[in-house]
């Protein structure tokens, strides 16, 4: 009896060994993407949408938090 409780448990513990072996790999299976997409709306000082308009941008990246360091 006790050999049918240790089959046992080998059992359980592969199946959750190969459970976690596939989790782990979709996990880290993620490809980066090479770009990302951007739209917005410009607006003036009077709420007033800017349309056909030449608008410049100043796009920055901030490390951990808003007043993180730029990269």
């Amino acid at each position: 009896m006790a050999a049918c409780a240790t089959y046992r448990f080998i059992g359980i513990s592969f199946v959750a060994f190969c459970f976690a072996i596939m989790f782990q790999k979709h996990a880290f299976s993620q490809s980066v993407p090479q770009r990302f997409s951007y739209q917005a709306v410009i607006r003036d000082g009077a709420n007033q949408l800017l349309n056909s308009q030449s608008v410049g941008i100043r796009l920055g990246i901030l490390q951990g938090s808003e007043t993180g360091t730029a990269v």
